[in-house]
């Protein structure tokens, strides 16, 4: 004699324990702008390639990068850069690599094919890189001589912190 069991999980449907979530880092960059001769340049670094080892350090993650742009009027648009359409540090299939940084001009993303961004702009961008630690930094140049830092902050993720859920916001975890 062989014992049978049914097959009845409890409860139904089955009650969701965890989700797990792919891990990312949300850049807000609150003013870009291209146009009357000014334009923003973005840096995004993958610095989970640390030197820090594997007991302490990060483990070495690669991914994409996606650029969310509000501009002050008009419609928003998305652009997913690869190698072969702006900026620099990506791999051939738009990968940004542990340890690595993709430049590029935001008069760059707006002209990406495809994206129905606006050719010149003010406003502002969420970006968001497929691996955890991502930091960036951004700037507002007309290329002869004026140069202004604009930060580049990270926000909590949307899936741990619901943006409609936050009252205010914060600059520390």
């Amino acid at each position: 004699q062989i014992p049978r069991y049914a097959n009845n999980p409890l409860p139904s449907p089955p009650l969701t324990v965890i989700n797990i979530t792919a891990p990312q880092t949300n850049f807000l960059i609150p003013f870009v702008v291209a146009e009357s001769g000014f334009d923003t340049g973005i840096a995004i670094a993958n610095t989970t390639l640390d030197p820090f080892g594997t007991t302490n350090g990060a483990r070495p993650q690669n991914g994409n990068l996606t650029f969310s742009i509000f501009p002050r009027t008009g419609s928003s648009c998305t652009v997913t850069p690869s190698t072969s359409t702006v900026g620099v540090g990506l791999t051939s299939a738009g990968i940004l690599e542990a340890g690595r940084t993709y430049s590029v001009l935001l008069s760059e993303l707006l002209r990406v094919t495809g994206s129905n961004c606006p050719t010149t702009m003010t406003g502002y961008i969420i970006a968001v890189a497929n691996f955890p630690l991502g930091h960036g930094a951004a700037f507002v140049t007309n290329f002869t001589g004026f140069t202004s830092a604009s930060n580049v902050l990270i926000m909590f993720p949307p899936n741990t912190n619901p943006r409609n859920a936050i009252t205010t916001e914060s600059l520390s975890f």
